[in-house]
């Protein structure tokens, strides 16, 4: 009976320890599960099932960057150049001007420049040859050419040449005189105040 009580009581002993074999490697398969399970889902644990403090970082790729771009104005300098008005020269003035270029011209024995102030319609009229001789032969014998009385004007005259009638606007007379072989001779000459002043004659 003592040996059967001694079996009874080391079955019951083993049975006790087997139980709680039983429990701890239960617990140990649940920690075990729930480490796997933290581990999965990004959180980091202990053994024990204490959860780490973490600190979540976003991506690099998901920071929003602002960027200002620079924006140059350039504002346009306006130069503003002084006007000086214009004063139109009086028809008066202009033709006064050209005797006296006119008078020092012939003193200087200048055919060119008798020649190229001479109005187109005379030389056209009369030929560039006929109207050279003639300031040659006749024009360059005049001395003391010079304005002496009023200027008027302007008048539209038909002229004739050589090659048949011509109009001539915008003439002007001037009272002039010149001393020819030593005589002073008083007269009225005729001028074109056009783009320039010309004088007007007939070449012969």
């Amino acid at each position: 009976m003592g040996i059967g009580l001694v079996a009874l009581l080391m079955g019951g002993v083993g049975s006790l320890l087997r139980d709680q074999g039983a429990q701890r490697a239960e617990a140990l398969t649940a920690s075990t599960a729930t480490t796997t399970s933290s581990m999965e889902q990004g959180t980091p644990s202990t053994l024990d099932g204490t959860t780490l403090a973490t600190s979540t970082v976003p991506p690099t790729d998901a920071v929003e960057t602002t960027t200002t771009a620079s924006v140059t104005t350039i504002t346009p300098t306006t130069t503003s150049a002084a006007t000086t008005p214009t004063t139109a020269v009086a028809p008066e003035t202009a033709i006064a001007a050209f005797i006296e270029e006119f008078g020092s011209a012939i003193a200087a024995e200048d055919v060119g420049w008798l020649f190229d102030h001479l109005h187109t319609a005379m030389i056209l009229g009369y030929g560039e040859d006929v109207c050279r001789s003639f300031i040659t032969n006749e024009i360059l014998l005049l001395g003391q050419y010079t304005l002496t009385g009023a200027i008027t004007g302007p008048a539209s005259k038909t002229l004739v040449t050589n090659v048949g009638e011509v109009i001539v606007e915008a003439i002007f007379e001037a009272e002039i005189s010149f001393v020819f072989q030593g005589r002073t001779i008083d007269a009225t000459a005729e001028f074109v105040l056009e783009d320039e002043v010309t004088w007007l004659a007939i070449c012969r």
